[in-house]
């Protein structure tokens, strides 16, 4: 998605599928495409089978100078007996009344 043409996000997972007690995995790329510095902030959650969300993290203030990329590894250790189904993760940057930009990825919990 790129709903601020000057930041992109995306997101890129190294699975569609995930065991209970193993490592949840992907990287956040996010590119300034303007010449001057933006600065917003970056949540990650995700969307429940139960479809509540749960945050990763808290918000993160970020600085991206002009042209300047930034590339986030995530790797999330999931509990043993995390429910099993499909979950959405999210990502999104701006501000918290100004969504720039947002990226999601479906995934499975399997046993």
């Amino acid at each position: 998605n790129n709903l601020y043409s000057d930041v992109s996000l995306i997101m890129t997972p190294d699975s569609a599928t995930y065991h209970q007690g193993g490592t949840l995995g992907f990287d956040i790329d996010m590119k300034n495409y303007s010449p001057a510095p933006r600065t917003f902030y970056a949540l990650v959650d995700v969307e429940l089978p139960s479809s509540s969300y749960f945050a990763l993290f808290p918000p993160v203030s970020l600085t991206l100078g002009g042209n300047q990329t930034k590339h986030v590894r995530i790797n999330y250790p999931l509990p043993p007996a995390v429910p099993l189904g499909n979950y959405l993760m999210r990502s999104r940057i701006g501000w918290p009344a100004d969504l720039w930009n947002a990226d999601t990825f479906d995934f499975e919990i399997v046993p």
